[in-house]
Formats: C-alpha cells, structure tokens, sequence
C-alpha cells in the first residue's frame, strides 16, 4: 500500500496511512475529473463542428408556395429574391377584386423545412405558418394575371 510513517501525526501509524490514502485517492480523483472533462469538450467541440459543417452544406433558401382557396390562383414567396409575403399578400387582394369573391382565403401549400438548421427561428416565428396549410393543387395557377 505503500504507508508512509509520519511522525507527529497525533494518531500513530494509522493515522499516517488514512492520510496518505486520501491525499492519493484526491489526486486520482482529480485526474479522473480532468480526463471526463478533456472528453467531454472533445466530444462537444467535435459535435458543434459537425453541426456548423451540416449547417453550412445544406444551407437553404427557400421558396413558399400559395394557393387561393378556389384554386384559381397560385403565387410564391421568395425572401431571399425581395419577393416577400406582403407582396403575395397584396397580389392575394387585388385577385380577389378581379374575381368579385371577398371570401376567398389565402392558403399555404408549402411545409416547413426542418433539415435546415438556418430555417428553425424562421419556423417558429414567422407569420407565414399562421396561414392554413392546404395540399398542393396538381396543375396550380401561375398564370392568373395574364387571364385578367
């Protein structure tokens, strides 16, 4: 075990070998720490590359995709091009009058896109996904403006 005597120790041998046992088994104790910690922000730093390294590869810019509810009309969105949901919204509007139906609803035919972590806030937080989802029609409308 590999006492150490001691003298003044108050206890004897005894008390030398208790000592000396929790001194050691402190710093093996401590190193045990040291080597959790080292793998555990091994792993974590290896996990974060992976997560920025996916992030950056399968970065998307979507499109979004809607439908009036009679399915006479069918517009995009594209956020990253400035065509925005106000201005689907405003063309929305405007094909409602040309048509004379005001209780026509804008819908929603695209999901949301989950794989893409720089998407998540925008999942969560944009008033797109407040508009009701609808199936996709199989021949959507994207030539409405020219038949009026």
């Amino acid at each position: 075990m590999g006492a150490v005597l001691r003298r003044g120790t108050g206890g004897g041998m005894r008390a030398g070998i208790q000592f000396d046992y929790i001194e050691r088994s402190g710093r093996i104790l401590s190193q045990m720490k040291m080597k959790r910690w080292l793998k555990f922000s091994l792993f974590a730093l290896i996990g974060f590359l992976l997560f920025a390294a996916y992030s950056i590869l399968f970065y998307s810019m979507p499109v979004y995709h809607y439908e009036s509810s009679d399915r006479g009309m069918a517009d995009i969105e594209v956020p990253w091009k400035g065509r925005t949901l106000a201005t689907v919204e405003a063309d929305f509007e405007k094909y409602k009058q040309q048509v004379g139906k005001p209780q026509l609803r804008l819908l929603r035919t695209s999901k949301r896109i989950w794989f893409s972590p720089n998407l998540w806030w925008d999942n969560f937080t944009n008033r797109r996904w407040r508009i009701p989802y609808a199936a996709p029609s199989p021949n959507p409308n994207y030539y409405y403006r020219q038949a009026g």
